[in-house]
């Protein structure tokens, strides 16, 4: 019968206090790492949990979670949980001496089961200012570990691109878990700002990448990928011009036996706000409800409606945020020339198109 505190102690880089040696558990029962000993949040004490075996001198983001004190026993709970069969390091610092351990939480028995439906965009040449991808998973994924597994490589020497991606502590999923989204650093895209004038861009015109997601990532039930993923693109010339409307080619049926409404953008628009930045209203402005299917590498979208169209008068309402791939939005571009009067914003909300059904 298992204890209630479940402990793997894989590595302790020996430091003793003056006190007691400190001892660092996993509590299956709690979900909670605990560490015993620790002389408590003092001046110069301090505890950092973080995903995976990391060195003591570590830049990865710590785990976002809360600390209980209790006398000499700390437990460390995180937001988004911890993931089954998985190391966890843990580094205590006293009195600027740091003390490394690593826990590893019991492994599951489910077997794989989730696999990556796509990643978006799924055009396979790119602006060299790409601003972010989409990854859509086909079953609720364990959050709080994303960066781990996502990794960007310059061909054909394979190039770690290790730096190309914005890290942050929060992750940005859909509600249902099942889709991510990764940004490439804004601050290497956008003119004049630090990182851009240290590092450049993070993608090279002219040159091939490889976008590989490890099969390593963790489900909702703590249970790595069926296989990786893999995505290969080309790098083109930088998009620094706004979607425009009056380019693209609609055709909304104009009779109530015709179901669709089509869009041709003529230029890869943003995956996700596609299915968010467009709705249909009648005339009285309420919202029709319907089933939107993105397609051509998400240069065409189509609306559905749920049931069959009334005769009556019609609005396409299209928010400014709808973005291109390099987050020029309708309203403003991404990367603005302050310089360049032409790069002001525009100063609308949303574009109106009204269309009737006979």
């Amino acid at each position: 019968m298992y204890s209630i505190f479940i402990s793997i102690f894989i590595s302790f880089f020996s430091f003793e206090t003056s006190e007691e040696t400190i001892d660092v558990h996993y509590n299956k029962k709690e979900e909670t790492i605990v560490i015993r000993g620790f002389g408590g949040f003092e001046k110069n004490n301090s505890v950092s949990v973080y995903f995976g075996e990391v060195v003591k001198t570590t830049s990865q983001p710590k785990i976002i979670g809360s600390f209980t004190n209790l006398g000499t026993v700390i437990s460390f709970k995180s937001k988004y949980g911890f993931s089954q069969g998985t190391a966890y390091t843990v580094l205590i610092t006293i009195e600027n001496q740091i003390q490394r351990f690593v826990v590893i939480t019991p492994k599951s028995n489910f077997k794989p089961s989730t696999s990556i439906i796509n990643v978006y965009p799924t055009s396979s040449q790119l602006p060299m200012n790409q601003l972010k991808f989409y990854i859509e998973f086909s079953a609720p994924m364990r959050l709080g570990n994303a960066f781990e597994h996502v990794h960007l490589y310059k061909l054909p020497e394979g190039k770690l691109e290790s730096e190309a991606f914005l890290v942050t502590a929060e992750e940005l999923w859909n509600p249902a878990k099942t889709r991510v989204t990764i940004f490439f650093d804004p601050g290497r895209i956008k003119r004049g700002v630090q990182p851009n004038l240290q590092l450049g861009l993070p993608l090279v015109e002219g040159y091939t990448y490889k976008l590989v997601i490890d099969e390593g990532w963790l489900d909702v039930n703590d249970v790595q990928l069926l296989n990786n993923f893999e995505k290969i693109f080309d790098v083109v010339s930088v998009d620094r011009e706004s979607p425009d409307p009056k380019k693209w080619v609609i055709d909304f049926p104009k009779i109530k036996n015709e179901s669709s409404i089509n869009i041709d953008f003529k230029e890869a628009l943003d995956f996700g706000l596609l299915h968010s930045a467009i709705l249909i209203v009648d005339e009285t402005n309420r919202s029709i409800e319907g089933i939107i299917h993105v397609s051509d590498n998400e240069k065409k979208w189509t609306f559905t409606p749920k049931d069959p169209w009334l005769k009556g008068n019609y609005k396409m309402i299209i928010n400014a945020w709808l973005e291109d791939l390099s987050g020029n939005n309708l309203n403003r571009k991404f990367d603005v020339d302050l310089n360049d009067k032409k790069d002001t914003p525009k100063n609308i909300n949303e574009v109106l198109i009204p269309f009737t059904i006979k």
